[in-house]
Formats: C-alpha cells, structure tokens, sequence
C-alpha cells in the first residue's frame, strides 16, 4: 500500500466503495447504492419532481452504456460527464393510472382485513 493501507473515499471520479482483502491489498470495486438494479426495478415516486416513475423497457441497458460511457470518458480523456454522475432511466407513470393503482391497493387491503 503507497499510503499505508489508507483509501480515500473520494477521487476524482467521486466516490468509491471498494472491499479489501485483509493481509493481500487486494482491491475489488463494489457498485455504488445508487447504481444497484434494484434501484430501477421498481415503482416508486419522485418527491423532487412529484411525479410517480416505473421501470423503463430499455433503463438497464442504457444505464450502463451511460455509466459505462463516463468511465471511459474518465479514465482515457480525464474528462468525465460529471464528477459525481447518477444516470437512472425511468418511464413516468400518467396521474390517472396512478389513483387507480393506489384505489385497487386500498380495496385489496380492506378486502384482506375484512377476511380475518
């Protein structure tokens, strides 16, 4: 280890989550919790926007041409999109669908407790 068996957390691609083996320095990189799939495989609703959004048909394969994109730009340009780049495809699901899925959720859920 050049500095001692100390990472930094940050570089000049952004954060890093590495795993290191005890007693070889051996590194191995993790995905970010922002880059998980999970992340786009499900229904979930942007506060910031205020909108609902739902897994995009092709969101798992442009995601990583995106990401994968950056890191080339990075690592032979030293001119990445952004230093802290987060790309996530969604499709944004229309109001009305919206109402009707949380109305069949709250009469599914009555229908639940009225059978106990």
């Amino acid at each position: 280890f050049s500095l001692g068996g100390f990472i930094p957390q940050v570089d000049r691609h952004g954060v890093k989550e590495v795993d290191v083996q005890m007693g070889t320095g051996f590194v191995t990189a993790k995905p970010r919790q922002e880059d998980q799939d999970y992340n786009m495989a499900h229904v979930s609703e942007d506060k910031k926007l205020g909108v609902w959004r739902a897994p995009h048909v092709n969101s798992f394969f442009d995601t990583r041409t995106v990401r994968r994109s950056n890191m080339l730009q990075a690592d032979l340009g030293n001119q990445p999109y952004g230093a802290t780049l987060n790309f996530m495809e969604y499709a944004m699901l229309p109001p009305e669908k919206v109402a009707m899925a949380k109305q069949a959720m709250n009469d599914r859920t009555s229908q639940v407790a009225m059978a106990m």
